[in-house]
């Protein structure tokens, strides 16, 4: 089974430019950036340390508004020595870590102490060294300072203390809301395997099943794939019990239970965010028609979304048509968000009353219309959408209407 394409060069080509000319913009000189998927973004290394010793930054990266200035990679010396690197330019920088890595053609040089962890102090040092190579001694230097712990950011700061710093996450934000057509193959395949997923558990749904069951059905179902690392999430909600539950559960489903399948895959990074719901049985008319209701405004919303139209006038309407559908007491603080490398989940921009962004041709964005009630259980129908030229394409193709399951016995 093929896998999905790694980050190569004609992502770069399309993020690194857009990078430097928000940089230009906010005159900014330099990012110094130690997220693990900002690190993965601009240089396709997917650092395990970084990804999984958090909040301690075990990387670092600087990226340069000058594209004549090489980016500087910091990694430690055991990833360093077997990473590819896929950009076509770069200054690598190493530091120690308590893993050793032998030569056995080098029977000379002198054995070093190992330390026990990831010492950020030696990696400020290469971050010192890196920026004195680059020739960048003075100027504004962006740090997403959000990503540090105050103790983490002290020390980058006083290490930095001859430059002027700044928050990055506005410009990042701006930066990864536009895809290059590399992350939404990503994207697309994210979702493909994510439905997969969802009917399997769907097909597993019965009278008396666990939430446990339908987990493990949603996770044999992505598992088929060779490119599905993990599932980011699954939020399977059976009846009254639709707050996330973290850990499988012996949770049991009952003739007439809404169950809520709230699911993402993550494909090379990128993470999908799609949402369905089933019934056990036939539905009550009172479930028929609040999901009458959220179907319908689903529909008008994504109908409504074309390049310049404003997010907060989407979610403005669609509170107001939901309401007048008769939920009048419906609430909630967003209809959606994009999807991408963040770990968050949700990221920027989002499809609410406060939001400043409008929709852009290639943003990819899960469109959702949820409603919660007491005694009643989950409904949710979200998808995810590529914004094209004139409006949308969808990456998300199961039936949005409610999969009515007919239980084996009764």
């Amino acid at each position: 089974m093929p896998l999905s394409p790694p980050l190569t060069t004609s992502h770069f080509n399309f993020v690194l430019p857009r990078a430097r000319r928000y940089m230009a913009q906010m005159n900014i000189n330099a990012l110094v950036l130690t997220k693990a998927e900002d690190i993965y973004y601009f240089t396709a290394i997917a650092s395990f340390f970084s990804y999984q010793f958090k909040p301690s930054p075990s990387s670092i990266i600087i990226l340069y508004r000058d594209d004549s200035i090489p980016t500087s990679i910091i990694l430690n010396e055991f990833e360093a020595a077997s990473t590819q690197i896929a950009l076509p330019t770069y200054d690598l920088f190493t530091f120690p870590v308590w893993v050793d890595v032998d030569d056995p053609s080098d029977l000379t040089s002198e054995l070093s102490e190992r330390p026990i962890d990831a010492p950020i102090e030696l990696m400020l040092k290469q971050l010192q060294k890196a920026l004195s190579k680059a020739g960048f001694s003075t100027g504004v230097i962006g740090i997403d300072s959000q990503s540090l712990v105050k103790t983490h950011y002290d020390l980058f700061h006083s290490v930095l203390e001859n430059y002027q710093i700044t928050d990055t996450k506005l410009l990042l934000n701006h930066v990864r809301m536009i895809k290059s057509e590399l992350e939404i193959q990503l994207l697309t395949r994210a979702a493909q395997i994510t439905e997969t997923g969802i009917n399997e558990a769907i097909n597993k749904l019965d009278v008396n099943v666990s939430h446990a069951e339908l987990v493990n059905a949603y996770q044999k179902g992505i598992h088929q794939f060779h490119d599905s690392q993990n599932s980011r999430f699954h939020i399977i909600s059976i009846a009254e019990h639709f707050s996330p539950i973290y850990h499988p559960s012996g949770i049991k489903t009952k003739m007439g239970d809404l169950i809520k399948f709230d699911c993402g895959v993550e494909v090379r990074g990128y993470g999908a965010d799609l949402a369905r719901t089933a019934i056990l049985g036939e539905p009550t008319k009172q479930i028929a028609n609040l999901y009458d209701i959220i179907l319908q405004s689903h529909l008008a919303m994504l109908d409504e979304i074309k390049p310049g139209l404003s997010m907060s006038k989407l979610f403005k309407d669609g509170i107001e048509r939901i309401r007048k559908l008769g939920l009048k007491r419906y609430n909630r603080g967003h209809f959606g968000h994009s999807t991408g490398v963040s770990l968050a989940l949700e990221e920027y921009p989002f499809i609410s009353e406060q939001s400043d962004a409008c929709f852009e041709s290639n943003m990819v964005m899960c469109v959702e219309t949820p409603y919660y009630g007491k005694g009643i259980g989950a409904i949710m129908i979200e998808d995810m959408i590529r914004i094209t030229s004139t409006g949308i394409e969808l990456l998300s193709h199961n039936p949005r209407t409610l999969t009515i399951v007919t239980p084996s016995t009764t």
